[in-house]
């Protein structure tokens, strides 16, 4: 492509209008003007579906100006920070359609510097407006400052490229105080909203996400930490055809109103977008530089003990209440206090439990998704998300684990069919070959170098299998499971892997520790429940490279118990291997 040399109308205080533009060879630089860009040189490319602008400053960094061309931004990275020349919002009164269009933006002091006020206390609330619309179409990073008052009356967008309608991304202030962002493209959506992760408070935030199409990852940050992670293969495009907007969304924003509507009430600071994928790195650098007081350490495991939980928490864990069953399941895992936890049925629920933890989230699916009280290195995708998922945990000191979550197929319903006195054990045997065994064999051969590396990166493999095993249903104990001794397939691949029940293994006595994982709400001798299917333990905690010292099954509350399913937690040394 060749340089263009055509006219473009600009903006009032980033170029001079109308200005032409030079060609690649002139080394023009033009002034940063009012956007609080640096001096930098301007090139625009010609193809045939747009112009393409590319800005570099004296750092060899690219940039994006804000140019009203009919033109998408491409290979471009934007800067406010409200310092330098002067800032200023205001029209003349011969282009002014109301009164605040000819008011002055009003300014605070910023995390560095100053800031931009649309907090109640100032007058002209107008955010600040990104034209022409930036490219969200493959990779782009997000970021801000965000300050508002303690208990500022919130719920309204931080950041956005949109309404949400059919496609875009926001940032938003939550009504309770809190933050969130929601990613859509056409009718697949997806939304970090943590409740305890407060803005309004008073203090500096540094709110960040970042889209990177090629490994099919959304990453979410809050003062300098990855707070979560997303699967979000199946997501397109997040462009919108509306303007990027800082302080609030381009709704209403040609009107009188000039976007105060929707304007966020607090300051903003330290504006950034790119079309690249900015780094946990960076980002917490950049924390440390302006908010060096407030850096938490990155926790590192003391010893060699690891604990690691598994539960399906039963559509959300909301059976006993929309607000009161999430509380209580991150009340049994604090009571726990798990390193690792595996979570099948999630659906909704990912970020309220681990904003309950304070753990950092990897969300597989809408069913799996993984917490970790220490960060997690690398997310593995394993099979079909909604099935199987995994994520390295570092440690620290150079030793870390793989934990792998799975929930296999509930069909054939095996407990209904003996129930029911339709099976024997050679047809619940055939039936696993439909669904579960292949579903297993699949997953195993996907994680087959991880099993390979165990000896130095121990591998745990825990889930909702929705079948029994055959170290439970022997021949010595067929008056528990209604006369039927099954060598169950499932299990049975794993042995044959090589991994370790953990549960079974320090608890072999089926008799005093059945663990009958399924269904907890089932346990009334003689109830309804029982005459049409059966309890088994169906979660399971599978270990390779390392070995378990200690693991035990909850299934009770001081109230009632959150889900139908009891939950297993399994410690385990690291192997000498796993030090560097």
């Amino acid at each position: 492509m060749e340089p263009s040399t055509d006219s473009i109308a600009c903006p009032r205080g980033i170029f001079p209008a109308r200005r032409k533009f030079p060609s690649a060879a002139s080394g023009e630089i033009f002034p940063g003007g009012r956007s609080g860009i640096q001096p930098r040189v301007v090139v625009f490319y010609r193809n045939r579906h747009n112009i393409q602008e590319k800005a570099m400053n004296h750092a060899g960094r690219w940039a994006a100006a804000l140019c009203c061309a009919a033109a998408t931004l491409y290979g471009a990275e934007w800067r406010q920070s409200f310092d330098g020349e002067p800032y200023t919002c205001a029209m003349p009164a011969d282009k002014a359609w109301a009164l605040s269009d000819q008011l002055e933006s009003t300014f605070a002091d910023g995390v560095r510097g100053r800031a931009l006020d649309l907090s109640s206390a100032a007058g002209k609330r107008r955010p600040v407006r990104i034209e022409p619309p930036f490219s969200c179409n493959r990779d782009f990073s997000v970021s801000l400052w965000v300050k508002s008052a303690p208990g500022a009356i919130q719920g309204t967008p931080i950041a956005a490229n949109g309404t949400l309608r059919e496609s875009g991304w926001q940032i938003l202030a939550r009504e309770n105080g809190s933050w969130a962002v929601k990613l859509r493209s056409g009718e697949t959506s997806f939304e970090y909203a943590p409740p305890l992760r407060k803005i309004n408070d008073g203090a500096w935030h540094q709110l960040a996400f970042t889209i990177d199409t090629g490994r099919g990852l959304a990453r979410f940050y809050y003062d300098g930490r990855c707070v979560a992670i997303y699967n979000i293969d199946g997501l397109g495009p997040l462009d919108s055809g509306k303007w990027t907007v800082f302080g609030g969304s381009d709704d209403s924003f040609d009107s009188g109103d000039a976007g105060m509507i929707e304007a966020f009430n607090g300051c903003i600071d330290e504006l950034y977008l790119s079309d690249t994928v900015r780094s946990d790195a960076d980002l917490a650098a950049e924390f440390a530089a302006l908010q060096p007081g407030r850096v938490r350490p990155v926790p590192v495991l003391e010893g060699d003990r690891v604990r690691c939980m598994v539960w399906n928490i039963w559509h959300g864990g909301r059976h006993t209440g929309r607000h009161v069953g999430p509380q209580r399941i991150v009340e049994i895992m604090k009571s726990i206090d798990p390193d690792v936890i595996g979570v099948i049925e999630t659906y909704g629920s990912g970020a309220i439990l681990a904003d309950g933890m304070d753990y950092q989230l990897y969300l597989i699916s809408s069913n799996l998704s993984i917490l970790s009280r220490y960060p997690i290195a690398e997310a593995i995708k394993i099979f079909k998300p909604f099935n199987s998922g995994a994520a390295a945990i570092d440690f620290g000191s150079g030793r870390s684990m793989v934990l792998n979550v799975s929930w296999l197929n509930y069909l054939p319903d095996f407990a209904a069919q003996i129930a029911e006195g339709k099976a024997t054990p050679e047809s619940l045997r055939a039936g696993e070959a439909a669904t579960r065994e292949p579903e297993i064999r699949q997953i195993l051969e996907e994680l087959k170098p991880f099993r390979d590396n165990a000896a130095r990166v121990p591998l745990v493999v825990a889930g909702d299998f929705n079948v029994a095993s055959h170290l439970d249903w022997t021949e010595e104990n067929r008056d528990l499971h209604r006369g039927f001794a099954v060598d169950w397939p499932v299990s049975r691949r794993m042995e044959e892997a090589g991994f370790t029940d953990t549960f079974r293994a320090l608890n072999p006595d089926v008799r005093r520790n059945e663990a009958l994982s399924w269904c907890v709400w089932a346990t009334v001798p003689g109830g309804r429940y029982q005459t049409y299917t059966l309890q088994a333990r169906i979660d399971y905690i599978y270990l390779l490279g390392a070995r378990a010292v200690e693991s035990r099954y909850l299934g009770t509350h001081k109230a009632l118990f959150p889900s139908d399913h009891g939950t297993f937690y399994t410690d385990f040394l690291l192997p000498d291997a796993s030090r560097p």
